[in-house]
């Protein structure tokens, strides 16, 4: 957010944009099912990757979803390979979440399944907390794009996040 726009996508696009219309749609889910929903922005403001941690863990949270949408540079760009969602963990506590998440995303978004990574990404590596990085489409993807830039894809990005969230809830409560 702010001067950090992200990605640019193949139409000018921002990704930063993008992704706070996708995290306040799914506060608004989330909220509405009674989930204690703390953003590290709610507004088109600079927030530094230790500070979105910091207020992670002031905040006891124990999911953080850092929402995305994934870009490669154009030289390297294969519009085959290189589309769809895909969901980034660090610590092994967060695997379950991010396998889950991708499913969950993919099933709603109809987009190609770009697998589970690990990744050490700073705002998923604490590991007072799960969390998973979601990019949930390709920004210099032509065909991504016309599906991030639809009426629909910020709602149904953020209920697939939502459902992930339940989904690995539940699968946790089958455990004890």
């Amino acid at each position: 957010g702010g001067l950090e726009l992200g990605a640019l996508g193949c139409l000018n696009d921002n990704e930063k944009d993008i992704n706070l219309k996708i995290a306040l749609e799914l506060k608004e889910i989330l909220s509405q099912m009674g989930a204690n929903v703390i953003m590290t922005r709610d507004c088109d403001a600079n927030v530094s990757l230790s500070d979105r941690v910091k207020i992670a863990e002031d905040n006891c949270t124990n999911i953080f979803i850092s929402i995305h949408l994934n870009s490669i540079p154009d030289i390297k760009m294969n519009i085959h390979k290189n589309s769809g969602t895909g969901v980034y963990y660090y610590n092994e506590n967060s695997k379950e979440l991010a396998k889950i998440m991708e499913k969950s995303l993919t099933s709603i978004l109809k987009t190609r399944n770009d697998g589970v990574h690990q990744a050490s990404y700073a705002v998923i590596r604490p590991t007072s907390y799960v969390g998973v990085l979601v990019e949930t489409a390709y920004m210099t993807n032509p065909y991504d794009s016309v599906l991030y830039l639809s009426d629909d894809f910020s709602r149904k990005a953020a209920q697939g996040i939502a459902d992930g969230i339940l989904n690995y809830a539940f699968s946790l409560k089958k455990c004890k």
